[in-house]
């Protein structure tokens, strides 16, 4: 190969580890959906996505795996590539979309990324995009949609679109990377996130491992807070000087504290990584992870407890360019163990579902893979534009239900709303179980009262129950269990023996004292036949 090749960064080998697991799947792309919301000229629209194409050396990176079966990526010329256009309709839309959000990419040696263009009924239409996470993250997919709608309104206009290479490109970040790792501050980073993890996190872990083999397919759920409830948490934020971020963070952590009954509680959390302005206007995956490591201290307050988290977070940032795979390696080696670090992520978006750039009015819908690497990854989803905050979950099948995360969210918006009223509530005085799920235990669950003939002794009406289910289990206690049937001939035996013994009458008041058993149903029965 006459290609000059580049080794991967931290982040894209994390992403190519995770395609190891699961290969040939949606897991590792980003894809959406970009509606303009007036006629669209697409042949203007089919040249500006090429021209982005062209303009952005990034987006062209090949991956290729040597004869070593080591893994490096080169920069690909240009070439023109042909694009599908889709006629959508009501029923064809849904089917289409998931067919793009569920594309797959072959690996090496191949373009990663993907454009098509589509068209309404009513003659609007956009794109769909969708580019392998291994050149590409969040942030970058941002700038990808600004810079084609940018060259398509230019396009309209017939104004001049110079195209100049950026002075800065994902190579630079590389040779960054590089120097990173040969510095002072890489093992000034090491140091420090070692001592955060000093400690056998794996001791007592409550965390739900997931063997390698095990699946990946997930599901999402989306919850949209109401205007008041959205206010309420903003306006609670900016009252105590912490993010929205921050605030969700800990609340996470604590619902996990007490759900799984543990003081240390790990959370992981995607950051932008991108420490300057050349790193904000370069494509590419530059996002990396931090661990987030919650001691939940029951006696401490709540205000206490998210002051300490704020002042814990600027250092977490000051040493956040150390890559999570390596740490995460680090960890497990250090206490000789193979599971999960953490199983809960935490992400917060700042977002708008409307978009307006040179007066081209469109909207960008990202599609949900329907993979997670994580068992349970929550979004917040801050829509500037509707005021409103959106909770999303995406959750591994093998793992959760819906029903069960819908109970974390109210779960948690109860959290929240305990704190919202009362900042400096102790930790163990924050609860979890909500006043509709207390309505249902102590009242619904205990209405155990049944209208019966009481002309009829409990005997009368437990020799009814024996005669219509003799060959059902009565109880079950641990390993053991007993029918009716075997249950009533044994308490009738041991009624004989203490008649027989102890000349036991109706006047008679007798203690039982046993532990709770099968034994001590049938001592209570053959007392009653007395």
């Amino acid at each position: 190969m006459n290609k000059t090749l580049f080794s991967l960064t931290y982040p894209q080998k994390a992403i190519l580890s995770m395609e190891q697991f699961y290969p040939n799947t949606s897991v590792n792309t980003i894809s959406g959906k970009i509606s303009i919301h007036e006629k669209v000229d697409f042949t203007l629209l089919r040249k500006a996505i090429r021209l982005f194409v062209k303009s952005t050396n990034n987006i062209r990176y090949q991956l290729h795996k040597n004869d070593d079966e080591t893994v490096q990526q080169y920069e690909k010329e240009y070439e023109p590539f042909s694009m599908s256009h889709f006629k959508l309709n009501e029923q064809n839309d849904k089917e289409i979309c998931d067919t793009i959000s569920h594309k797959t990419f072959s690996l090496y040696d191949s373009p990663l990324y993907y454009f098509a263009t589509f068209e309404n009924e009513d003659l609007t239409g956009g794109l769909f995009v969708c580019v392998h996470h291994i050149i590409t993250d969040a942030w970058a997919m941002s700038m990808l949609i600004d810079s084609i709608i940018s060259f398509y309104s230019k396009l309209i206009k017939k104004e001049t679109i110079p195209l100049e290479q950026p002075s800065f490109t994902y190579t630079n970040f590389i040779e960054q990377e590089n120097e990173y790792k040969q510095s002072s501050r890489f093992e000034q980073d090491k140091v420090f996130w070692n001592d955060i993890f000093k400690d056998d996190i794996f001791k007592n872990s409550s965390i739900q491992n997931i063997a390698p083999t095990s699946s990946w397919e997930a599901s999402r759920a989306e919850f949209v807070l109401s205007k008041k409830t959205t206010t309420e948490i903003i306006d609670f934020c900016r009252s105590i000087k912490v993010s929205p971020f921050t605030f969700m963070l800990l609340i996470m952590g604590i619902y996990e504290s007490k759900i799984k009954q543990t003081n240390s509680v790990i959370i992981s959390t995607p950051i932008l990584n991108r420490s300057n302005k050349k790193d904000k206007e370069t494509f590419g995956l530059f996002i990396n992870n931090i661990l987030y490591k919650l001691d939940i201290d029951e006696t401490t307050s709540f205000f206490d407890a998210i002051t300490s988290l704020n002042k814990l977070q600027f250092s977490y940032l000051r040493h956040q360019k150390y890559p999570m795979q390596k740490l995460t390696t680090e960890i497990r080696n250090k206490f000789n163990s193979k599971d999960s670090i953490f199983d809960t992520a935490v992400s917060y978006q700042n977002a708008r579902t409307n978009h307006c750039e040179d007066n081209v009015n469109y909207d960008s819908k990202w599609f949900f893979s329907g993979f997670s690497s994580i068992p349970l990854l929550f979004h917040i989803y801050d829509m500037n534009d509707t005021k409103k905050l959106s909770f999303i979950y995406d959750y591994q099948n093998d793992i959760y239900d819906y029903n069960q995360i819908k109970d974390r969210h109210n779960r948690i918006l109860y959290i929240c709303q305990q704190i919202i009223n009362n900042p400096k509530i102790l930790m163990k005085d924050i609860e979890f179980v909500t006043q509709e799920e207390k309505h249902i235990l102590l009242k619904e669950f205990n209405k155990t009262s049944l209208r019966y003939d009481n002309k009829k002794t409990i005997i009368d009406l437990w020799d009814k129950q024996v005669s219509k289910y003799p060959e059902k289990t009565a109880i079950i206690c641990g390993n053991e269990e007993i029918s009716y049937k075997k249950l009533d001939e044994k308490s009738s035996q041991f009624a004989c023996y203490l008649q027989k013994k102890y000349k036991l009458t109706k006047c008679h008041n007798i203690s039982i004292i046993l532990n709770r058993s099968i034994d001590l149903v049938i001592a209570t029965l053959a007392v009653l036949k007395c």
